[in-house]
Parts: C-alpha cells; sequence; structure tokens
C-alpha cells in the first residue's frame, strides 16, 4: 500500500450517485459556430474543442496564430503566447471570439440561475459589455471580461488572468498592475473580495494583525497546533495535500500541508493522559483548495466525510462519502476518530470561501459541532479554467457545484453558512486565551 492521498481515504459504503444526461445536444448553428464535414471526417475549431472537452480537463489551450500553448490548470501560466504580434481581430475572428465566449458561458457557467442569466447574449446587452466583447479590439474586449468576471459575476472564482496575445503582456498578479486594472473599472482592492490575491487583502482587513497560516509553503509557520489549556486550536489558511506517499514520507514533527497538520493534531489531541476537553478549527480567513484535503479533515472531525456534488450541465449528483486514515498507520478504524466527549468547535468569517465554506457547511448539519464567527464567504461552484479564441485566459464558476444535502435534496452553498453563535469582536476570535474562555461559557 502507498500513502497517497487516496489512499488516506476510502468509501465508508455511504456514497450513491444518480447519472445525468448521458448525451447533450448543442446547437452550434445558434451561435453561428460552423462544423465542417469533408471527406467522411469532422473538423471543429480548436476553440469549440477546447470549450467541450479540454477545459473540463483542467487545461488551458490558447493559439496565438503561430502556436498552439497547453497549461495545466494550478502551474505558472507560460508567457511564450505573447511571442506573437499584437493587434486588432478582423471582424469575422471577432464575431468567432464573441459567439465562442456565448457558447462557452451559456453551457458551463455553473451560477446562472443564482445571477438570473438565461442567454449570455442578452446579458451582455444589459451590462452594457456587448460592444467591447463583440467588438475588433482585443484591450477593450480584455477589459470587457475583465468586469465580466470581477465585477458582474463578482462570484470569487471568476476572474482573468491573462490578457489576449492580441493585448499584450500584462501580469495581474502584479500588485500595482492590478491595482492599475481595477483603478481603469472604477474599482479598488479594497471593495474586492474575488481573485486569490484580492481574497488576501480581504482577510488583512478582516484583522490586520492576524499572521497567515498557508498550508501551501514550506518553511516556519505553514500551519498551526497550538493548546491553550484544555482546548486544542488548529489553523490553516488554505487546504493543501502534498504529491507524496504519506505512509512512508509524512513528517508530523514539521507539518508540512493539511494532510500533516491534521494527523498531527489527532495524535497530540488523543496522546495518553490529553488533557483536551474541546478542539477548534479556525477557518476564518481559509480561502480554499485541495478538496481532497478537505474530505480529510470532514472525515476528522464528523467521523465520516460527505460532500456532495451536482453537475449543473448534465443535473448529474453524488453523495461521496469516506472514512480517512488520520493517523496514517493503513488502518481504518476507531483509532482514526476524535474521541466522542471531544467538544468540537469551527470558526468562520466572509473570509472563508470555497473549500474554506464547503466544510463548515457540512459542519452545520452536525449536531455536535458548533460554528462560531460570522457568516462565512461562499463559493459553491468549483473553478472551470477557460480561454478565448483571441487568447485570453480566465477562470469562472464552472458546472461542478458543491452542496449540501437534506431531505435528499441538494442546496447548493453559495450564500455562505451562518455561524451558530455570531462573533464579532476581532480580539476574542484571536486572542487565544480569549476564546477559549468564551468557549468555556458556551452551553
Amino acid at each position: 500500500r502507498t500513502g497517497g492521498v487516496s489512499n488516506l481515504l476510502q468509501d465508508d459504503g455511504g456514497s450513491y450517485e444518480r447519472s445525468g444526461s448521458d448525451i447533450l445536444k448543442f446547437d452550434m448553428s445558434e451561435y453561428e459556430i460552423d462544423l465542417i464535414n469533408q471527406d467522411g471526417e469532422c473538423y471543429m475549431p480548436l476553440q469549440t474543442i477546447d470549450d467541450l472537452l479540454v477545459s473540463r480537463n483542467y487545461v488551458f489551450v490558447v493559439y496565438n496564430g503561430e502556436k498552439v500553448i497547453a497549461s495545466a490548470h494550478g502551474t505558472a501560466l507560460t508567457d511564450e503566447m505573447y511571442e506573437a504580434p499584437t493587434g486588432e481581430m478582423s471582424e469575422e475572428f471577432a464575431q468567432f471570439n464573441y459567439n465562442e465566449l456565448r457558447f462557452l458561458m451559456d453551457t458551463f457557467y455553473g451560477l446562472k440561475p443564482e445571477h438570473g442569466i438565461d442567454n449570455f447574449g442578452d446579458y451582455f446587452s444589459s451590462t452594457g459589455l456587448l460592444l467591447d466583447l463583440a467588438g475588433t479590439d482585443s484591450n477593450a474586449f480584455d477589459n470587457a471580461l475583465r468586469r465580466l468576471t470581477m465585477k458582474y459575476f463578482d462570484d470569487g472564482h471568476s476572474a482573468l488572468l491573462k490578457k489576449s496575445y492580441l493585448s499584450g503582456k500584462m501580469d495581474l498578479n502584479d500588485p500595482d498592475e492590478l491595482d492599475k486594472s481595477l483603478s481603469s473599472l472604477g474599482l479598488s482592492s479594497n471593495t474586492m473580495g474575488i481573485s486569490g490575491m484580492l481574497r488576501k487583502l480581504k482577510r488583512q482587513e478582516y484583522y490586520p494583525d492576524r499572521p497567515e497560516f498557508d498550508a501551501l509553503t514550506d518553511g516556519e509557520g505553514a500551519c498551526l497546533y497550538e493548546e491553550v489549556g484544555d482546548t486544542a486550536i488548529i489553523t490553516f489558511d488554505s487546504f493543501s495535500a502534498k504529491k507524496k506517499d504519506y505512509y512512508a514520507e509524512a513528517d508530523l514533527t514539521n507539518p508540512q500541508d493539511t494532510m500533516e497538520l491534521i494527523a498531527y493534531a489527532h495524535s497530540q489531541v488523543t496522546r495518553k493522559d490529553s488533557p483536551i476537553q474541546n478542539v477548534v478549527l479556525d477557518l476564518s480567513c481559509n480561502g480554499g483548495g485541495d478538496a481532497d484535503a478537505a474530505v480529510f479533515v470532514l472525515a476528522w472531525f464528523m467521523d465520516s466525510g460527505k460532500i456532495a456534488l451536482k453537475d449543473t450541465l448534465t443535473g448529474a449528483q453524488s453523495i461521496c462519502s469516506f472514512n480517512a486514515d488520520i493517523n496514517m498507520d493503513g488502518n481504518f478504524d476507531f483509532d482514526d476518530q476524535l474521541p466522542v466527549e471531544i467538544n468540537r468547535y469551527c470558526v468562520i468569517s466572509n473570509a472563508s470561501f470555497s473549500c474554506g465554506n464547503l466544510v463548515p457547511a457540512a459542519f452545520k448539519g452536525s449536531n455536535n459541532i458548533t460554528l462560531l464567527g460570522t457568516t462565512s464567504g461562499g463559493g459553491t461552484c468549483a473553478v472551470l479554467p477557460c480561454t478565448t479564441a483571441s487568447g485570453a485566459i480566465f477562470a469562472m464558476s464552472g458546472p461542478m457545484q458543491i452542496s449540501t444535502v437534506k431531505n435528499g435534496s441538494f442546496y447548493n452553498v453559495d450564500t455562505g453558512v451562518d455561524p451558530d453563535f455570531t462573533v464579532k469582536k476581532m480580539d476574542t476570535l484571536y486572542d487565544r486565551e480569549k476564546l477559549v474562555e468564551y468557549i468555556h461559557t458556551l452551553p
């Protein structure tokens, strides 16, 4: 047995699924996208193939007029595409670029009902973005796409990542460039909580003196376990899992990701003569991350990790229910569970997003986990990496929707989760002694 992430999770028999539509028909004539049948072969535009097949496999594909460039989602986006000449689009190409964008979003944007969108042609018109999105000016198109994803969608997962090669290179991950970009839209980083950087700024606004605990980087401070009297507090600001064999390589003396941190915390809470009566997960600044790591945490805190998923495109639904080998001993047994007498708490806030929202949403239905803080930040759809025919790279909320299940019905968690006890005073949450004192007053 190897100890990769998948081998630390085991189906507990509670999983089930409901299949969606096996065959989907797309009327490409509605979008004026030509499919060519020639000599017994069928040809379709590269961008259409990317929209339908490639992007759902988390790969960006861009054609810059000279070469096709592919990058896996989560890797550094290549600047090679900017080696091609800049310039305007022809009217014919601009129309194709616009039609492909309409097709992509009509088909795969996962929050259409929540945003009141019947079709994106009408939506582009009603938002005043139509002329720029259908025009030949690539800079205007990119700026309109940025306004669409970051201002109108404002869903936390949607954002322009790279401008088109036709517009020229601009690094939106650079703080100065980002501020200039937002300023041109009449926005500022102080009012936005939506890309990784902007959510980080939101987190700093939420409590500027709180240190960050990102379990994504090596070195001290990657994550934190601390004990205050009879209470253990586990803090991490992202869900992460290394690509390694945990059975052979896990280092619990210096946890570097969520999996190791939880395994270490479990060993401390359950050690002989442990004084711990309360365990607190601080997800108040957790912006999301790896879904497997989130399931691992759920399985530890709830004895069984469950994620409900719905595909808004096909209608498919599934419940994925897992046990986890928390102590990483190769066995799935009671030794992986917290003692039943342990009181369990989770701290949340508006900065708790995506998987940082999923986990407390799952906790909400539990009778033995108490949520503290303020309403979480939502984020119900998995990110879908996208490109345009003109070469812009962006992300949007895709059709895979994280849900909660109540009485057999699936509900998305985009509006966030309300705490059981509202705590707005930051010094109560982040002064750990005050937090423990507060917990002791709860029923």
